[in-house]
């Protein structure tokens, strides 16, 4: 039931009450209306916020996958610089050792270079050397090489001319 000027004059009472009672209805119902106006509004505001929101969490979701990708592609590329100064740091100290060239390679892969460990100043805190060279002592050994020239107890006969004729017209006549 609406609050009309007809149903207060039911109730008996004076014009002026009547006037009274009405503006303040006016009143209320244009604050209540301006309220509304502006909690609309504010609503709007809001849904656009929670867009914000939701597309800020995926961002940041995104950022962080990417940031422990990054992390982990930067461990992996660490390890693999370590490993390289310990692979050349082993493959210095195997020629200082007098390991045959040859096999210094192979050395190499018979040894976890995950297990070593360098310090500081760049020397193994456990060098492998020792137990290397009682592994693969052998490999440790430089060939030697010796050359001997053919032994013949008479040296060949120089051609005589003759020879050399024949040898040549053999050539020739084909």
């Amino acid at each position: 039931m609406a609050l009309t000027r007809q149903f207060l004059k039911s109730l008996n009472l004076e014009a002026e009450t009547i006037e009274s009672v009405i503006n303040e209805h006016v009143q209320v119902t244009e604050a209540l209306k301006n309220e509304k106006k502006e909690l609309e509004t504010k609503y709007k505001g809001f849904d656009e916020l929670q867009s914000k929101v939701t597309t800020l969490e995926t961002e940041n979701k995104t950022l962080k996958e990417t940031e422990q990708q990054y992390v982990a592609y930067k461990a992996d590329i660490e390890h693999k610089a370590e490993l390289q100064r310990k692979e050349t740091k082993l493959a210095q100290l195997l020629k200082a050792s007098n390991a045959n060239e040859m096999v210094i390679p192979l050395l190499l892969k018979a040894v976890n270079l995950d297990d070593l460990k360098l310090t500081d100043k760049g020397e193994f805190e456990n060098s492998p050397i020792d137990s290397l060279k009682a592994e693969y002592s052998k490999l440790f050994e430089q060939p030697t090489q010796t050359t001997q020239g053919v032994v013949t107890s008479t040296p060949p006969a120089t051609p005589t001319p003759s020879q050399e004729d024949q040898f040549l017209a053999g050539f020739a006549g084909k």
